[in-house]
């Protein structure tokens, strides 16, 4: 099947962060059969004011120690869960989720993950600036880098 890479913006990010998981206790990689990589574009997993705001979104029926909200709660099932051998976070300076990918990429490396996992730290534009306006040199050059993270 060759290389698979995962990867999506802000809850996208959630999601692709899941289907990892899905994909690794489903027991459908095999060596030639495999997720090489996650590229998680400003995730919004729930640490400090996001726990607050799905709480909210929620009506207090979310629990933050849900594994798809919160995968830092447990670094032990992060170790074992997480089955690529890279991974791509990226956060904007201005973001106001930044904490999200920052706290998922310091216990993703606490773990003893043995992979790779790389920040990319923007310097500002806001939460999903690449998506609002394309036409921005910076949104050419992040996807610039994206890609080249990809093709490694």
């Amino acid at each position: 099947m060759g290389r698979v890479f995962l990867g999506g913006d802000s809850a996208g990010g959630n999601m692709s962060h899941d289907m990892l998981v899905r994909a690794g206790r489903a027991g459908l990689l095999i060596p030639t059969n495999r997720i090489e990589g996650v590229v998680l574009v400003h995730p919004f997993f729930t640490v400090g004011q996001s726990v607050k705001l799905m709480d909210i979104l929620s009506g207090g029926k979310m629990a933050m120690t849900d594994p798809k909200l919160n995968p830092m709660g447990d670094p032990d099932r992060m170790r074992r869960e997480v089955v690529c051998e890279r991974m791509l976070v990226c956060v904007d300076k201005d973001d106001m989720l930044k904490g999200c990918g920052v706290a998922y990429c310091e216990a993703l490396k606490g773990s003893g993950w043995e992979g790779k996992v790389e920040l990319l730290e923007t310097n500002g534009g806001g939460h999903v600036f690449h998506l609002w306006d394309q036409k921005l040199e910076k949104s050419h050059e992040f996807l610039e880098v994206i890609a080249s993270f990809i093709n490694q």
